[in-house]
């Protein structure tokens, strides 16, 4: 990672040393990159942000790096040539060029006719100048060139080498981050730290807060003064015995000690209700004419910031209660007055429009309220009231001019006043409308329209993160290239900004192309329903159904392909609710596997299943047969045989001139013509065994020829006598043709 130094632009000290890939800026600052301008690829302002990513793909956020007035930083890499180059930016963001710097000190907030900050100067006259006229101290207690040239950084180093070349065990490795606690108080920080280190407290301007040094087990507590409440932070670091200072620890300070504000509060005209606006999640007292005994609550204030209590016993006409509002930390409000009969509820704060000139104010407010617009000394310089649509125009006399301030009051019908607002020439409150926005089918670029001259930009709606930014055209359209894709869903919310700085509304889009494949097919079921109810053939069963229903899920409208035995047999469609039906076609007794793939809407091809198995078993019935020499009696009837055997051997011609003879007559038939599937008959059906009817096996002539008549004369039945019984047959190895 690449090594950056923060320094302080007024107090000319260190603040950051790091090599992360974000550092967050919270003074003017400078910031120097240990990289040569040839390595970067680009430099992007993302809201405030600056993006910057070098050719070896390496990304750093310098956050804050901008405001609205544009860059109060200043950004400087290595030179080959010993100097620094300075990065210049116009107020877009855009890079303009790099200015060439002999010192960073030069870039500090206080300079004299030297170049230098007083401090640095008298650093110069006490410390020594190199060949080069830099103060090797103040240049590295300021870090300001720890990461120069490297060549002028090491040349630091040989200096120190040639004084004491004896010293080879110089520590020039510092200590690791301190861990640091703060109190609930916000009163007291303690943690641990390398043994022997001191440990300093600062605030965001580098002032010492406290400072205490690390026992023997690495533990210190250092006692502040003024407690860090509030969302409050300091910087907590430790330095070692050789001078050696870590990385920075933040602390923030998370007492609530903030009294909120006092609730928008009106009573029902009954007085047995009071309704209002408070912070969300507060508790609300309501309390009696006497303002000591609670008569209402409490009661938590909504998500919405809205309230109602009922009150025991109700307020009577003329009497006043008070509502106060009690903070999640045990703040408590000012109380805000409630009367029956009396409207005591404030109109919110205007919405404004100053012009450049400061001469004119245009807003928004409740509808018939008055307008008061007063000077920095609280003169009344305008005022007006809102017509029925809540619209205003107050012409300022004198104007707002060198950007002096003024404040802007809503006074109601009742006397209730809103809270001030305060105003400056050119700026105004409004918030732009939300920003149309439309996403490509790909998930990369956004267009759409918005207020002119405003800036959009795309925040990830699961964590914030800014995924593009653009400025709104005169005409009002702007074309956005996101960071990073919006697809499978993926949600991102799109907001405007005018001049001012007032964001408008979130636009929500979704990402809606699909780059994930579908899953397996997932609950794959197998069922017979030959009968009225369904039975589950689960893996690896049997069933009697030759045509069996599958069932499973899937992703909506995508595909499944059906596979029998690792062969394409079918496809079916996943319906709305993820469910799909299909009903294999006649299949043979024997064993089946079967596979599913599902292909989704955008041509995504999911994994193949596992394999479903089952056997499909005969439903043949096998008659008792008749011996040659004897008949073959009921309880001699054969059982089911072996599906797969059993369909071939009805299906096959075979020889069979020594399993029967024709009573009627001794010629013998042709054996190649008769199908074996003819000769047996269901004992069910109430037939003889072994007889069998020669018109629906043999040819007309075969059958006249072996009565010795005409086929046309045939009129009788033959009747065959069968010399083996069905075991018997079926037992033997037939050759099939």
């Amino acid at each position: 990672m690449t090594r950056i130094v923060v320094a302080s632009k007024q107090k000319m000290s260190l603040l950051q040393d790091t090599q992360a890939g974000s550092v967050v800026l919270e003074q003017p600052s400078i910031i120097q990159i240990g990289i040569a301008k040839e390595n970067i690829s680009s430099m992007v302002r993302s809201g405030n942000s600056l993006q910057i990513t070098l050719k070896n793909g390496e990304k750093i956020v310098l956050e804050n790096f901008f405001t609205e007035n544009g860059s109060p930083h200043s950004l400087a890499f290595p030179d080959k040539s010993g100097k620094f180059l300075v990065a210049e930016f116009d107020e877009a963001g855009k890079l303009i060029k790099y200015n060439p710097v002999d010192h960073l000190s030069q870039l500090g907030s206080s300079i004299n006719s030297t170049g230098l900050t007083e401090t640095q100067q008298t650093a110069v006259v006490t410390e020594g100048v190199d060949d080069g006229g830099i103060a090797w101290s103040s240049v590295l207690k300021t870090g300001l060139a720890v990461l120069g040239a490297e060549a002028v950084y090491l040349v630091a180093f040989d200096k120190d080498d040639d004084k004491d070349k004896d010293n080879t065990n110089v520590d020039l490795t510092p200590p690791a981050a301190p861990v640091a606690a703060l109190d609930t108080d916000g009163k007291v920080i303690s943690g641990t730290a390398e043994v022997g280190s001191t440990v300093y407290v600062k605030d965001l301007q580098g002032n010492i807060l406290g400072q205490a040094v690390a026992d023997s087990a690495g533990k210190y507590e250092i006692k502040l003064d003024k407690a860090v409440t509030d969302g409050a932070k300091v910087i907590v670091t430790a330095k070692d015995q050789a001078g050696n200072e870590s990385k920075q620890t933040v602390v923030t300070g998370t007492k609530d000690t903030v009294s909120p504000d006092k609730a928008q509060a009106q009573a029902s005209d009954s007085g047995s209700i009071v309704t209002g606006k408070a912070e969300v999640g507060a508790k609300i007292y309501v309390y009696g004419p006497d303002g000591k005994t609670v008569i209402g609550g409490p009661v938590t204030v909504a998500s919405d910031g809205k309230f109602s209590v009922t009150v025991t016993p109700a307020l009577k006409a003329g009497e006043k209660g008070s509502v106060v509002v009690e903070d999640t930390a045990g703040n408590r409000s000012e109380a805000a007055e409630v009367e029956v009969g009396k409207d005591t509820l404030p109109p919110d704060q205007p919405k404004v429009t100053v012009s450049e000139k400061g001469d004119l104010i245009k807003g928004i407010a409740e509808t018939g309220a008055k307008v008061k617009v007063m000077d920095a000394a609280g003169k009344v310089i305008g005022e007006a009231t809102a017509d029925n649509q809540g619209n205003f125009t107050v012409t300022l006399n004198p104007p707002l001019t060198d950007k002096a301030k003024g404040t802007v009051v809503v006074e109601d019908a009742a006397g209730n006043q809103s809270k001030p607002l305060e105003v400056v020439a050119g700026k105004d409150n409004i918030a732009p409308d939300a920003p149309v926005a439309v996403l490509n089918d790909e998930g990369t670029i956004i267009t759409g329209k918005a207020e002119p001259g405003s800036k959009i930009e795309v925040r990830s709606s699961a964590d914030g993160t800014l995924l593009g930014y653009a400025e709104v055209k005169d005409d009002g359209t702007y074309t956005l290239t996101l960071s990073k894709a919006l697809t499978d869903n993926t949600l991102a919310k799109v907001y405007a900004s005018d001049k001012s700085g007032n964001q408008s509304s979130a636009t929500e889009i979704k990402g809606t192309k699909d780059t994930i494949p579908p899953g397996k097919v997932e609950e794959v079921r197998a069922y017979d329903d030959t009968d009225s109810t369904k039975l589950n053939i689960g893996n690896n069963g049997k069933t009697k159904d030759s045509t069996p229903v599958f069932e499973g899920k899937g992703e909506a409208g995508a595909t499944v392909y059906i596979y029998q035995d690792g062969k394409p047999v079918a496809s079916v469609k996943v319906d709305e609710n993820g469910k799909w039906t299909y009903t294999t076609d006649e299949l043979a007794p024997g064993s089946y596997s079967y596979t599913f793939r599902q292909v989704d809407k955008s041509g995504l091809n999911g994994q193949e299943s596992d394999p479903f198995k089952f056997t499909v078993e005969s439903t043949v019935k096998t008659a008792a047969l008749e011996s040659h020499d004897s008949a073959v009696s009921s309880d001699q009837t054969a059982d089911t045989v072996n599906d797969q055997s059993l369909a071939k051997l009805l299906n096959a011609p075979v020889p069979v001139m020594d399993s029967f003879s024709i009573a009627e007559a001794q010629n013998p038939l042709n054996p190649e013509t008769l199908q074996i599937q003819q000769l047996f008959k269901d004992t069910a059906s109430g037939s003889d065994a072994g007889t069998i009817d020669l018109s629906t096996v043999l040819p007309e002539n075969a059958i006249a020829a072996s009565q010795g008549q005409s086929a046309q004369t045939q009129a009788e039945p033959v009747t065959v006598n069968i010399r083996t019984d069905l075991n018997e047959l079926l037992n033997q190895h037939i050759p099939l043709v």
